[in-house]
């Protein structure tokens, strides 16, 4: 008897919408085992439909601890290394990635942006579909620096203590050939990263609206103005998804009113030198009635405890930056590196030529204004359902008449319908200027520009915790406020 048993050759190879997760600074893989699985709770093997791709998970491993010192383009060559390997893998399995999806957390977005770059330079998306894109608390724009003396003590230590990853988090590096720094260029609508990035048929954030240490609500919600800074006492009204209630779904500011004088000396004047930002960072700040131990405690800690706590940080981070610029210098060395054309980091300019013409001199498109493009026009988020370190020199602030062009531009209010609409300008103003981050121009123009690509922004508020940073994707098993968070993203993640 025949034998007609499909041969190997014409079994159709199973499709696969791979979902790609990108931890963040300092991190590591089970980080992310949380978001992982819930997405796949979400779309059990069992419930796939006959023509429906299989959901295949990969949690990125290649860039863990201090790897993540070694800067945004050094981690995003590793991962694409770890990612393409994992395809061909899939493919001798006798799968084939038909769709792709990308999750960023932290600085893990800017890596995932980067990582998109180099796959548009391999033609990756001309035979694989770009499905989504999510950041969670990603520094979009960089770290702003706030009118705090903490804040400016880690705009000023940070870019020295964080090696070539703190360079770029605060854009005093010089990327490549260009000469500008990397989140400029990843925001240059001329370039392959935002080129790359505008064929997602899906972009979100998700970003806190308040609460963050790590990464502020104006650079993960992309956004330039923060109208949640005083959320508590600055008469924002604020609701809330009734099945998800860390979930804001419409905001709105009051008409501002003009602010009476003060008495010198009064209770109210005094309650407005209270900070309203941390004095202590993250790890020095305890909880009731540990707070109290704690400062009734500092005039003897303070004199002893505190010079070697400092010390123990300068070293630690001194000596991680070290070992990362050492690392640095041995990759680019690497013949193995080098050799591999589209990852290697010392090749980057092979991203630069295949760019357009905006990438070959310092004055990028983005301050030129110029209206011509050949970057393929964004396709609309869907609606919301329910080097040289010895001398740095650090960007300054833009003016305030700056800021205000941009305002209307870059800032957006979600409505309880779920779509975005441009605030007001009289109620985005209604927030002393004195209150607001401080960004610099470049900043305000990378903000600008990741606007036009359109975003779908979903805000987060979590209460009761020191830093929601870790809470927003469940990083850890104490760290679980954020479930209903990751919740509405896999319920509104589409397969």
């Amino acid at each position: 008897m025949e034998n007609t048993s499909p041969t190997p050759a014409s079994v159709s190879p199973q499709p696969v919408h791979l979902v790609l997760l990108v931890h963040g600074m300092w991190g590591d893989p089970q980080h992310l085992s949380n978001m992982a699985s819930r997405l796949r709770e979400q779309f059990p093997a069992s419930s796939i439909k006959p023509g429906q791709p299989l959901l295949d998970v990969l949690v990125a491993e290649a860039n863990r601890g201090n790897h993540t010192y070694d800067g945004v383009d050094w981690g995003a060559e590793r991962v694409a290394d770890e990612f393409l390997s994992y395809v061909d893998k899939l493919e001798r399995e006798g799968k084939v990635v038909q769709r792709l999806s990308i999750v960023g957390y932290s600085l893990g977005g800017l890596i995932a942006r980067y990582l998109i770059g180099i796959l548009e330079t391999r033609n990756f998306f001309s035979r694989v579909e770009p499905r989504a894109f999510y950041t969670f608390a990603t520094p979009h724009i960089g770290l702003p620096r706030y009118p705090s003396f903490y804040s400016s003590l880690t705009y000023t230590l940070g870019p020295r203590f964080l090696s070539r990853t703190g360079e770029q988090f605060y854009a005093i590096d010089q990327w490549g050939t260009s000469g500008r720094p990397l989140l400029e260029v990843m925001a240059d609508p001329q370039g392959v990263f935002y080129r790359g990035l505008a064929r997602f048929a899906r972009r979100e954030v998700y970003a806190n609206a308040a609460g963050d240490v790590t990464v502020p609500y104006v650079t993960s919600a992309i956004e330039v103005h923060d109208p949640f800074f005083h959320y508590q006492s600055n008469g924002i009204q604020l609701e809330f998804d009734p099945k998800h209630p860390h979930m804001i779904t419409k905001w709105e500011l009051p008409v501002p009113v003009e602010k009476p004088q003060l008495a010198i000396m009064s209770w109210e004047y005094l309650r407005s030198l209270y900070p309203t930002r941390p004095v202590l960072p993250p790890h020095l700040q305890f909880s009731y009635p540990y707070n109290y131990v704690f400062f009734a405690l500092s005039p003897l800690l303070v004199p002893f405890v505190a010079p070697i706590i400092l010390l123990a940080l300068v070293y630690r981070f001194s000596a991680a930056t070290r070992e990362s610029r050492r690392r640095i210098a041995l990759l680019e060395s690497d013949s193995e590196w080098e050799d591999n054309t589209s990852l290697a980091l010392s090749r980057r300019p092979t991203l630069m030529s295949l760019s357009m013409s905006g990438w070959s001199t310092p004055t990028s498109s983005m301050e030129q204004g110029s209206s011509e493009s050949t970057t393929p026009a964004p396709t609309p988020s869907p609606p919301m359902n329910g080097n040289n370190n010895n001398a740095l020199t650090l960007p300054k602030p833009a003016t305030s008449s700056s800021s205000a062009s941009l305002l209307q531009l870059a800032t957006l209010a979600a409505t309880s319908d779920g779509s975005d609409g441009p605030l007001p300008a009289e109620n985005a103003l209604a927030a002393s200027a004195g209150e607001q981050p401080m960004l610099t121009s470049l900043q305000l123009r990378c903000a600008e520009q990741l606007n036009k690509l359109g975003w779908g922004k979903k805000l987060v508020l979590i209460e009761g915790v020191r830093n929601a940073h870790g809470p927003l994707i469940c990083r850890a098993a104490f760290q679980m406020q954020g479930k209903d968070v990751l919740d509405v993203w896999a319920e509104g993640f589409g397969l």
